[in-house]
């Protein structure tokens, strides 16, 4: 009886092994997929501007700093704002693109999942 529980004890054990190494490459992949997706800061040419615009859904937050930053003002939606810069944040297991961007009178950072994610170019 000793001798069967073991058994069962070490087919769990490679089990939860093997369930808990499939899951890490699941979430490489799902990384990797989502880097592709962002999509990158092209060269600025002369004179142009690069442009993000704030999605629909709802207003977007300004902050004094990526990821955790204090509120600046709230950005309302449907809004193009100039990109300044850019800056890659790891969280988890995920990349996040903060955008450092001009308002009116005010600098701050945005994240890219309030834009409508496409760059744009303009004057």
């Amino acid at each position: 009886m000793a001798h069967y529980n073991a058994k069962i004890i070490r087919l769990l054990i490679i089990l939860v092994s093997f369930s808990i190494l499939l899951s890490c490459e699941k979430g490489k992949e799902r990384n990797e997929s989502q880097k592709k997706s962002i999509q990158e800061l092209p060269e600025k040419a002369n004179e142009e501007k690069i442009l993000v615009q704030i999605d629909d859904l709802a207003p977007a937050r300004l902050l004094d700093y990526p990821d955790n930053g204090n509120l600046i003002i709230r950005i309302p939606t449907k809004e193009k704002l100039e990109v300044i810069d850019s800056k890659r944040i790891k969280r988890g297991m995920t990349d996040v693109l903060w955008y450092k961007v001009k308002y009116k009178n005010y600098e701050g950072w945005i994240s890219q999942y309030v834009t409508t994610g496409k760059i744009m170019k303009g004057k």
